[in-house]
């Protein structure tokens, strides 16, 4: 919401509080850091709630204060029409539904991910949140680009909207590319600032490690749902989406598994390997171009 009322860098740094605080409270609560109490594999699932609510509760304060640029207030000023209201849920609900499905799919990977130990959960979760800051950062230029194409769309510009698309996933491809290459060298001093337990130290950079490959593959996803998402054609992401979790990640993650019996690297290349194919497909529906005829 706030970066929909021009609010992109606010909604960022809101985002980015989240995940750091998540971050360093995930070990606190999963080993008992301190004061705090050992939760193990409860830990994590608390860090987590503590910081959502946290970041909730900050974002409701900026939307009923003076620090955004649309004010909210409990009445509402203009009433909105009914057959307003029903279009707009038509424009968002596969939006929505793509959030609800991938929310799921990592509710059914961490059990599994579970299955190895409390170590490889705190590795797990400490290498998801030093690769959320990067995704961040393609999820920002993706919040830029996305009204872009809408508004060159509507002016009519189609040939601009081809080469701001590809300029676009071109510039997310390179951010990614030299932060993975940062990530991949220095991933023992990055994980060390978090953990010293050398079992955890090892999983932790093996994971981030090919986590840091697979990033410009989520970029060229997150962008390229970004462009259909700005033409309002929200559908082909929320299939995609669908299909890689559902009928790509989970049945892997579950035949390594569960049916082959192997170790936690084996998940964190099904992982890889769903980037992959998620970006693929997605670039391959974004080049035969039908978004462009969209009508909103």
């Amino acid at each position: 919401s706030l970066r929909s009322v021009e609010a992109p860098n606010r909604a960022m740094a809101l985002m980015l509080f989240g995940a750091i605080f998540n971050m360093f409270l995930d070990p606190l609560l999963i080993f008992g850091v301190g004061p705090f109490p050992r939760l193990g594999i409860a830990g994590a699932a608390w860090a987590s709630a503590i910081s959502h609510t946290l970041t909730l509760a900050i974002g409701l304060f900026i939307f009923f204060s003076r620090y955004s640029p649309v004010r909210l207030h409990w009445k509402g000023q203009v009433p909105v029409r009914f057959k307003t209201m029903i279009h707009m849920m038509k424009v968002g609900l596969p939006g929505g539904v793509n959030t609800v499905s991938f929310s799921l799919a990592r509710a059914v990977i961490t059990p599994l991910v579970a299955l190895f130990g409390t170590a490889v959960v705190a590795a797990y979760g400490v290498a998801m949140r030093i690769t959320l800051m990067p995704v961040l950062v393609i999820f920002g230029l993706g919040l830029g680009v996305s009204p872009l194409i809408g508004n060159l769309l509507g002016a009519g510009f189609r040939d601009r909207v081809w080469k701001t698309a590809r300029q676009s996933i071109s510039l997310s491809m390179g951010i990614t590319a030299v932060i993975s290459v940062v990530m991949f060298a220095l991933a023992p001093q990055i994980i060390e600032m978090f953990f010293s337990d050398k079992e955890i130290l090892n999983i932790a950079v093996e994971l981030l490690r090919i986590w840091a490959l697979g990033l410009p593959f989520i970029a060229i996803w997150i962008m390229s749902e970004s462009i259909f998402h700005g033409a309002g054609d929200n559908i082909p992401p929320m299939l995609i989406s669908i299909i890689a979790s559902w009928v790509v990640e989970i049945p892997l993650v579950l035949l390594v598994t569960v049916g082959l019996g192997l170790d936690q690297t084996a998940v964190w290349w099904a992982r890889f390997f769903y980037f992959f194919i998620g970006a693929t497909c997605i670039y391959y529906w974004l080049r035969r171009g039908k978004w462009i005829e969209k009508k909103v």
